[in-house]
C-alpha cells in the first residue's frame, strides 16, 4: 500500500484539510478581534505560531486514534492486532499517549495565552493618568435648526484656547477630541482612549427668544458630574458664556496658578458681541474640510470680526491658521506672507496664545524656514507652556534639521506628556520610520490605531512601516483596513505598492491612476504612477507625461521649501528616469545635503545611479541604506536593481547568501 492510500485510509488528509481552514478561520477572527481590542496585530504571530506548533500532534493524534460516535479509540487494524484484549498492557499505552498528547498541547495553548496577555501588557502601558487632564467637546446643537452649530463648536474652541494656554493644564487639542462624539463611548472608553481626568461636555437649544446651554463636567475616574449647570442666554450674551465656564472649570480641578495664569483667564478677548459671532462662524468654517470655499468664507468672518474690533487677537490667530490651511491645500507663496503677517499681529497683541506660535512655526517649518520656526517655539516653551503640542513641533523641527539625537529626545518628551494626543504618536512614529526604526514605529503606531481605531491615516501609517519591516502579511492587512474606514489615496498607493513588488504592475498602474484622480496636485501620486508605468508595454507617453507633470509639481514644493528632502529625492529619480542626469544629479546632492544618512535618501540615490549607468556606486548606497535601516526586502524586491541582482554584492547585502 502506498503511502498516499495510507494517509487515506487513515483519514489524515480529511483532517489535515479541516485542520488547515479552522486555523485560516481562526486567523481571521484573531484578525477582527485584536484590530478592536488592546492587542497589537503583530501578536498573531503567536496564533500562527501555536498553530503550526499543535499540528504534529492532531497528525499524530490522527494516524494512531478513531474517533467516531464521539468515543476515541484506538483503530487495532492501524498497528495492532485487533484481537488485543481491553486489559492488555498497550491499552494502559492508549491511555498515555493520549495524555502525553493533552499535556502537550496544552502547553502550546497555556504557552500562547501567556504571550498574548503579554501582549496586551505590553499595549497597555501603565499611565498615570494626570489630575489635570481634560478633552472638551463641541456642545451639541440638539435643535433642528443648524444655524445653531456654529455656536457650539465656537464655544468649545475657546475653551480649549482659553485652557491649554494655561501651563498648569493638560488639555486635548480638538484635533484629538473633536472627531469622537462622547455620546457613542463609555466614559471608561473616553478615559482609556484619550488618558485625561475630566470630560467637558454640552448641549444647546433654543428656548423662545434665548439659547439654553447646558455643560457637564465628568470625572472619568469615578464617573460623577463634578459640574452640570445651564445658562438661557440671548445671542449677545453668548460673548461671556467660554470666558464663565473656563473659570468654572478651573474651580473644580485640583490646580493652584500663578498670578499670570489668572491674569490671562481673566482676559477678555474682546468686548464686541457681533466681533464675537463674527469669530465663532469662522472657526465653524474650519472644522470643515480645507476647500477654497470654505476657507474663502472663514477668511470673510475673521476679517469681519476684525472690521469691527480691531485688537481681537483670536480673530487675528483665526485668520492666521486659514492662511496656513490655504497654503497647505494650494502651495500658493501669497498666502505665505499673509499668514505670517497675521500671525505676527495676534503675536503683538497677545504673545501668550500658543496655538499662534504653534501654527507659525508650523508656517517656517513648511517653507524650509526651520531656524525661524525654533526660534518662535521656543519662545513658548521658555515661557513654562511645556506641553505635547509644543514639544512634538520643537521634535520635527530638530528633524527638519537633522539634529536626530534632540529629535528623538523631543519626541519622547512630548509621547510621555501626550496622554491621549495621538498626533505626537504618529509624528514620533513617522520620525522614527524615515531613520529606518520600523520596529520601533510600529509601536507607536499601533499606539495610535488603539487610541483611534476608526481613523484610516494610523492604519495606513502601521501598514507602512509593517511594509517597510518586510513584514507583508500584516502590511496588508492593516492597509485593507484603512481603505475600510476610508478610500484614501495613502492607502490605495500603498496597497499599488505591495502589487508592485510583486511584479503584478498592470494592476499597480490602475489604482495609481485612480490616486493622481483622487489628489491631482500632489508630486508624489504622479511620480509612482509614472514609475510602475515604465514597467507596462505601450504607455511610454502616458509614463512621460505623467513624470513631467511630477517633476512640475516637484519643483513647486522645492520652490517654496528648499530643506524639502523628500521633494528633492523624488525630483532626482524622476529626472533620471527622462534622462535629466545633470539635474538629477543636483537634487540627489541637494536631499543628501540636508539629511546625510537617512536610508530613503540613501536609496534614492542608488535608483539614480542605476540609471546613470553606475552600478558599483549604487550598490554602495544600497550598503549604506541598508546600514542605516532601510529593509533588505524591499531591495530585493524592487525591479529597478534587476541589472544587479546577479551581482555577488546586491546578493550578499539583501542577505540572499553569506560570503
Amino acid at each position: 500500500m502506498s503511502i498516499v492510500q495510507e494517509l487515506k485510509r487513515r483519514g489524515i488528509l480529511h483532517l489535515t484539510f479541516f485542520y488547515i481552514v479552522g486555523s485560516w478561520l481562526a486567523l481571521q477572527v484573531a484578525d477582527v478581534l485584536f484590530a478592536g481590542g488592546d492587542i497589537p496585530l503583530s501578536a498573531i504571530r503567536y496564533v500562527l505560531i501555536a498553530e503550526i506548533l499543535v499540528f504534529p500532534f492532531v497528525i499524530i493524534f490522527g494516524w494512531l486514534f478513531d474517533v467516531s460516535g464521539g468515543v476515541i479509540t484506538r483503530d487495532r487494524s492501524r498497528i495492532f492486532s485487533p484481537d488485543i484484549s481491553r486489559d492488555h498492557p498497550l491499552v494502559t499505552v492508549d491511555y498515555a499517549v493520549l495524555s502525553v498528547l493533552t499535556l502537550a498541547v496544552s502547553a502550546i495553548l497555556i504557552g500562547t495565552g501567556i504571550n498574548l496577555l503579554a501582549a496586551r501588557t505590553a499595549a497597555q502601558e501603565t499611565v498615570t493618568i494626570p489630575t489635570n487632564s481634560l478633552a472638551v467637546f463641541p456642545f451639541k446643537n440638539l435643535s433642528d435648526e443648524s444655524a445653531y452649530n456654529y455656536i457650539g463648536y465656537g464655544v468649545a474652541v475657546d475653551i480649549i484656547n482659553k485652557l491649554a494656554n494655561l501651563k498648569e493644564l493638560s488639555v486635548i487639542p480638538q484635533s484629538v477630541s473633536f472627531p469622537l462624539e462622547p455620546s457613542a463611548y463609555s466614559i471608561d472608553v473616553l478615559r482609556e482612549r484619550l488618558r485625561v481626568r475630566y470630560l467637558i461636555q454640552g448641549n444647546l437649544w433654543p428656548v423662545g427668544d434665548k439659547i439654553r446651554i447646558t455643560a457637564q463636567m465628568i470625572d472619568t475616574q469615578n464617573h460623577e458630574y463634578v459640574l452640570s449647570e445651564s445658562r438661557d442666554l440671548k445671542i449677545d450674551q453668548i460673548l461671556h458664556v467660554s470666558d464663565e465656564l473656563a473659570i468654572e472649570i478651573i474651580n473644580r480641578l485640583p490646580v493652584s496658578l500663578s498670578s499670570d495664569s489668572i491674569e490671562f483667564l481673566n482676559r477678555k478677548a474682546t468686548s464686541n458681541d457681533q466681533a464675537y459671532d463674527f469669530y465663532l462662524q469662522g472657526r465653524n468654517q474650519l472644522r470643515n474640510p480645507d476647500t477654497v470655499e470654505t476657507l474663502a468664507t472663514a477668511q470673510q468672518y475673521f476679517e469681519e470680526a476684525l472690521r469691527l474690533d480691531e485688537q481681537f487677537a483670536s480673530a487675528y490667530a483665526g485668520l492666521c491658521e486659514t492662511y496656513l490651511n490655504r497654503y497647505l491645500l494650494n502651495r500658493d507663496t501669497e498666502n505665505v506672507d499673509a499668514a505670517e503677517t497675521v500671525c505676527g499681529r495676534a503675536l503683538e497683541l497677545d504673545d501668550s496664545l500658543s496655538e499662534v506660535s504653534i501654527a507659525l512655526s508650523k508656517l517656517y517649518l513648511q517653507t524650509g524656514r526651520a531656524d525661524d520656526a525654533e526660534r518662535t517655539i521656543s519662545k513658548v516653551i521658555d515661557s513654562g507652556n511645556i506641553k505635547s503640542e509644543t514639544l512634538t513641533m520643537l521634535a520635527s523641527i530638530y528633524s527638519a534639521q537633522d539634529r536626530v539625537d534632540e529629535a528623538d529626545a523631543a519626541f519622547e518628551r512630548a509621547t510621555r506628556l501626550a496622554t491621549g494626543n495621538w498626533d505626537a504618536y504618529t509624528r514620533y512614529g513617522i520620525f522614527l520610520r524615515h531613520r529606518g526604526r520600523f520596529n520601533e514605529a510600529i509601536v507607536q503606531f499601533e499606539h495610535v490605531t488603539r487610541l483611534t481605531p476608526n481613523n484610516p491615516t494610523a492604519f495606513n501609517n502601521l501598514g507602512v512601516a509593517y511594509a517597510m519591516s518586510g513584514d507583508f502579511e500584516n502590511a496588508a492587512r492593516t492597509f485593507r483596513n484603512s481603505l475600510a474606514l476610508s478610500a484614501n489615496a495613502k492607502a490605495y498607493t500603498n496597497t499599488a505598492n505591495m502589487y508592485y513588488y510583486l511584479g503584478d504592475y498592470a494592476q499597480a498602474s490602475d489604482i495609481l491612476k485612480h490616486v493622481t484622480e483622487i489628489v491631482p496636485d500632489v508630486f508624489w501620486a504622479w511620480g509612482n504612477y509614472a514609475n510602475v508605468l515604465r514597467y507596462v508595454a505601450g504607455d511610454e507617453e502616458a509614463m512621460e507625461s505623467a513624470y513631467e507633470r511630477a517633476i512640475q509639481l516637484a519643483e513647486s514644493a522645492t520652490e517654496v521649501n528648499q530643506a524639502d528632502w523628500n521633494a528633492w529625492k523624488s525630483l532626482a529619480n524622476y529626472y533620471a528616469n527622462l534622462g535629466q542626469n545633470e539635474k538629477a544629479v543636483h537634487a540627489i546632492r541637494q536631499a543628501k545635503g540636508l539629511a546625510t544618512k537617512n536610508p530613503t535618501i540613501l536609496y534614492f540615490e542608488a535608483l539614480v545611479l542605476v540609471r546613470l549607468g553606475n552600478p558599483l556606486e549604487a550598490l554602495n548606497s544600497l550598503e549604506l541604506a541598508a546600514e542605516y535601516g532601510y529593509p533588505r526586502r524591499i531591495i530585493e524586491a524592487d525591479p529597478e536593481f534587476e541589472s544587479l541582482k546577479k551581482n555577488s554584492w546586491f546578493r550578499v547585502l539583501t542577505g540572499q547568501h553569506h560570503e
